[in-house]
């Protein structure tokens, strides 16, 4: 190991050993053999041997033929692949935690199922759980589904990383109340400059959704500049809701109670007015 270090040497074969904190940064290459047997957070400080400094450097994993791969030594090196930034240890982390699973924090299980329902519904399920052992109550969040022929998402020459497109979009359909979603809106124009039309349809549509939710909303449809407002089984507006949304809106108006209580508004005569202030005014007078 001196000698290497001292450059008498130019090659160093080693076993896993050199993962812990090894710097040196004349090296540029490290070529890792078997790389299906080694855990991700392995991989990750070995590939972190090399690239210390302004040298180019490349890490080369070896391995059989991916049909003799297991479907977990797949994932992971997917994973590597994936996640080559820097900064992106967080990211490895949480997928080598979907992977292996985070065990069972209410017993005595080491491995747990967080693969098969995915990180954000385990915490969910995990918060749920521990409230129900304390003895509180947990709200139960009515699920909207969204139906809107509009195109909301973040463009390409607006945020150009994957990664961060994701981030950006699991936070946002996380966000529990209107200060939250203000903040991320805030976040991203800082970030990278004002937002094109469908960014800010998609952050139009989580407030939207975030009201239907509160009002025990099932659906939302908005198509050819129609609204039509479907409620949850079990859950009325009230004769009050109803002649404030009359009384307030000029839009053409149906009711239907057959299976689930529906509002349908013609918002035809208004095209060119913002359809997101549209929803949350009349979402508002249902209040």
């Amino acid at each position: 190991m001196l000698s290497f270090l001292s450059q008498h040497y130019d090659v160093l074969l080693s076993t896993s050993i050199i993962e812990s904190g090894l710097d040196i940064p004349m090296v540029n290459t490290i070529i890792i053999n078997r790389a299906d047997r080694f855990g991700l957070a392995q991989l990750y400080q070995l590939r972190g041997r090399v690239g210390r400094s302004a040298r180019r450097a490349q890490a080369l994993l070896l391995i059989p033929p991916l049909r003799l791969l297991t479907n977990t030594a797949r994932k992971r090196l997917k994973a590597l692949e994936q996640h080559t930034e820097l900064g992106s240890g967080f990211q490895l982390a949480m997928k080598d935690l979907e992977i292996r699973g985070a065990g069972n924090l209410l017993g005595p299980q080491q491995h747990g199922f967080i693969e098969e329902v995915g990180f954000d519904l385990y915490l969910k399920l995990l918060k749920e759980a521990v409230a129900e052992l304390k003895g509180e109550k947990t709200e139960e969040k009515t699920e909207v589904k969204m139906d809107i022929d509009l195109e909301m998402y973040f463009p390409d020459d607006y945020i150009p990383f994957s990664q961060q497109k994701v981030e950006l979009y699991q936070r946002l359909a996380q966000a529990e109340n209107q200060e939250e979603i203000n903040d991320l809106r805030s976040e991203v124009i800082d970030r990278f400059g004002k937002m094109p039309p469908e960014a800010k349809n998609l952050f139009e549509m989580a407030e939207i959704k975030l009201l239907a939710s509160q009002l025990k909303l099932s659906r939302l449809v908005f198509r050819n500049n129609k609204l039509k407002i479907v409620y949850s089984n079990g859950y009325l507006p009230s004769k009050k809701q109803i002649a404030n949304l009359s009384a307030k809106l000029s839009e053409p108006m149906e009711f239907s109670a057959t299976g689930e209580f529906a509002i349908a508004i013609d918002y035809s005569g208004h095209e060119d007015s913002n359809w997101g202030q549209k929803f949350k005014f009349s979402l508002q007078l249902l209040a």
